[in-house]
């Protein structure tokens, strides 16, 4: 999840992430509540990381039009993806 950057400077960041256990308790529960509403395991949020860096423009990973560019996204923070799988990692929201 990409932070809006004026809600993360009222966050503690570090490594990259916020990990505020007030903010992670409000998003978990955004979560299960649209985790109620899914119609199957591939439509539902089982796990997520906030990142305390927005997208960059100029590193492409948003394009010209605006929209995410997830390829360049997972290359570009590939560190990141990989945290989610690590169950240890107390910046991991499990929902």
């Amino acid at each position: 999840i990409f932070i809006f950057p004026p809600a993360g400077r009222e966050l503690l960041a570090t490594d990259g992430v916020v990990t505020d256990p007030d903010y992670d308790a409000q998003l978990k529960a955004v979560m299960q509540d649209l985790a109620k509403g899914a119609t199957g395991s591939s439509n539902r949020i089982a796990r997520a990381i906030v990142l305390s860096e927005p997208p960059h423009v100029g590193d492409g990973e948003i394009t010209a039009k605006g929209s995410l560019n997830v390829r360049t996204i997972l290359t570009r923070r590939k560190a990141m993806f990989e945290r989610l799988y690590d169950d240890a990692d107390p910046a991991v929201i499990h929902i």
